[in-house]
């Protein structure tokens, strides 16, 4: 990657790619984890927020376990929410003469 925009960071709990995505409105910083592949895209008033908050405050949410839970807990609504919907659409078609 030798996009100057593109900056990878890690250490012995995470990996993340960091960016700029201009894409949007105005420009956001892009936290892609490089384990997961999960993206979080934080503007600018988000990042100034997180600028000023107390390290202390940030303690409950830099468990890595609980990042990780959450993630596979997020993935496994996702699939169950379309296992339904597969079901409705064959019970639909199901339902149709042919």
């Amino acid at each position: 990657m030798n996009d100057p925009c593109v900056l990878s960071l890690s250490n012995e709990f995470a990996a993340v790619r960091v960016m700029i995505d201009r894409s949007g409105n105005g420009p956001r910083l892009e936290i892609t984890d490089m384990g997961s592949g999960i993206s979080a895209c934080l503007d600018p008033l988000e990042l100034r927020s997180l600028a000023l908050v107390r390290h202390a405050d940030l303690a409950p949410i830099l468990e890595p376990r609980a990042h990780e839970d959450a993630a596979k807990a997020r993935t496994a609504q996702e699939s169950a929410t379309l296992t339904v919907a597969v079901a409705e659409q064959v019970i639909r078609e199901q339902g149709r003469p042919q």
